[in-house]
């Protein structure tokens, strides 16, 4: 009996040892396995986070950001790169706050948008602002792209800019804001001066420019000139338009002063249905001879005008293009006084660029252009 106790025994510590073992093992076995799906899933995690990370949609956001924040200033000088070297960026940067400040910033694909080079319509207000392009020169975490701003075309949304023309003789050196205009800016050459483009027909020769076109100004720009001798040139500005030739000296400015002031007045009493023929200091078929006789001056009350007055009469900016034609800034104002207390007090006024031609041995008004335009 003793001996089958003892096996008994023994039998059992065979067991109990056989099942420590077996949960041991189990045990480590689920440990292993729980700190593998624990490192599965951090690794997921991280796999995911890297991915979502390697979208570019997180670089517009951010991007977004930044113009809730207003640092507009800041995404100009790191990504819009200048377009304009002729004007200072706080134009710029003044103009461009202006138009998307406090608006709501959102952002859609734009039509040239690839999946190696994203590209964005940024808006504000729903109105396009700008166009984002980005780019991944880097990888991040698992190799997945890291998209980064290579671009933000701002200039074609900005319909405030302006676009300036100048045409100027040739060899003549143009600056722009004290900065010299390259030849990168040239667009034509052996143009004709705009403000004698419908009169080349009374010219016997007709001067050509060189025609510069420079975009992006949010501010009117300083222009001069000078030839090639280094002598300063006279530059009209007509609104974004501006034409160069020779100053005109002082004996001509002392000559053609007074005359010009005779035909402004005699312009002005015109206009007011009260002057005479203006024929004899006009071109006969020229664009200003077809105005002034088209004109219907007959609805003005001349018949109660009690008195009339000019004053700040002005005659400046003269441009000579040869020594057959020039051009000229007038400007003056015109109060009329009415005897008939139906009619108010009237104020006119000429803000213009004449352009004179030699007839003979006169000159004579042949076309003309509004200041304010």
């Amino acid at each position: 009996m003793a001996k089958k106790k003892k096996s008994f025994f023994r039998r059992l510590r065979r067991k109990l040892k056989r099942t420590t073992r077996f949960k041991r093992g189990m045990f480590i076995y689920i440990c292993v396995a729980a700190i593998a799906l624990i490192v599965f899933f951090i690794f997921f995690n991280i796999f995911i986070a890297a991915y979502e990370n390697g979208m570019p949609k997180h670089t517009m956001e951010a991007l977004v950001k930044k113009y809730e924040k207003g640092q507009i200033e800041d995404i100009i000088e790191d990504y819009a790169a200048s377009a304009n070297k002729f004007e200072s960026q706080d134009a710029l940067i003044s103009a461009y706050t202006a138009l998307v400040d406090g608006k709501e910033i959102t952002y859609v694909e734009d039509s040239d948008y690839r999946e190696d080079t994203p590209v964005y319509d940024l808006k504000a207000g729903g109105i396009t602002v700008s166009k984002v392009t980005l780019n991944s020169d880097k990888k991040g975490a698992f190799g997945f792209k890291k998209w980064e701003i290579s671009d933000i075309n701002i200039y074609d949304y900005m319909y405030s800019s302006k676009t300036i023309t100048i045409s100027a003789p040739e060899g003549a050196k143009v600056m722009v804001n004290g900065i010299e205009v390259d030849d990168s800016y040239i667009t034509a050459t052996g143009e004709v001066p705009a403000l004698l483009a419908n009169v080349t027909s009374y010219l016997s020769k007709v001067p050509t420019n060189t025609t510069y076109t420079i975009p992006g100004f949010f501010e009117t720009p300083t222009v001069t000139a000078t030839d090639a001798s280094g002598e300063e040139l006279s530059v009209n500005a007509s609104g974004n338009n501006y034409s160069i030739g020779k100053t005109a000296s002082a004996d001509f400015v002392a000559t053609m002063d007074p005359y010009i002031t005779d035909i402004m007045e005699l312009y002005g009493k015109k206009y007011i249905n009260i002057g005479g023929s203006m024929m004899a200091y006009l071109i006969e078929g020229a664009p200003f001879e077809q105005n002034v006789t088209l004109s219907n001056t007959y609805w003005y009350p001349s018949e109660y005008i009690k008195d009339y007055s000019f004053s700040n009469e002005s005659i400046s900016n003269y441009v000579i293009y040869s020594d057959e034609c020039f051009s000229v800034d007038i400007y003056f104002d015109l109060t009329v006084n009415f005897s008939n207390a139906a009619y108010k007090t009237q104020n006119e006024n000429a803000d213009m660029t004449w352009v004179f031609i030699k007839e003979g041995d006169k000159y004579k008004l042949a076309d003309f252009a509004y200041k304010s335009e």
